[in-house]
């Protein structure tokens, strides 16, 4: 049993950029798909899933660059992105 209850971290910055790098191999290879066999609805589902997923976590590298160029960094805001990596529930302001 730990003492706080805190989700444990998203990952460093170096994380976040390997997460997008393997978003756009998934995007990319979507459309591949999607160009050879039109017609199959889950491919388009599944390329906006991903498209929101890359733009939530590039959302998040920038704001983790604003928060750090500032004099005093709240750590809370650095972790989640000022909030990009915290959308899952399609609250307004989270990218769509």
């Amino acid at each position: 049993m730990h003492q706080f209850d805190e989700k444990p971290m998203i990952g460093t910055n170096r994380d976040l950029v390997v997460m997008r790098e393997i978003l756009e191999f998934e995007i990319s290879r979507c459309q591949t798909m999607a160009k050879s066999s039109p017609g199959q609805r889950w491919i388009g589902d599944r390329l906006v899933s991903l498209s929101r997923q890359r733009i939530a976590v590039s959302a998040a590298l920038v704001n983790r660059r604003a928060e750090a160029a500032k004099r005093v960094v709240d750590f809370s805001r650095w972790v989640s992105g000022n909030g990009a990596l915290s959308c899952g529930d399609q609250r307004p302001g989270c990218p769509a």
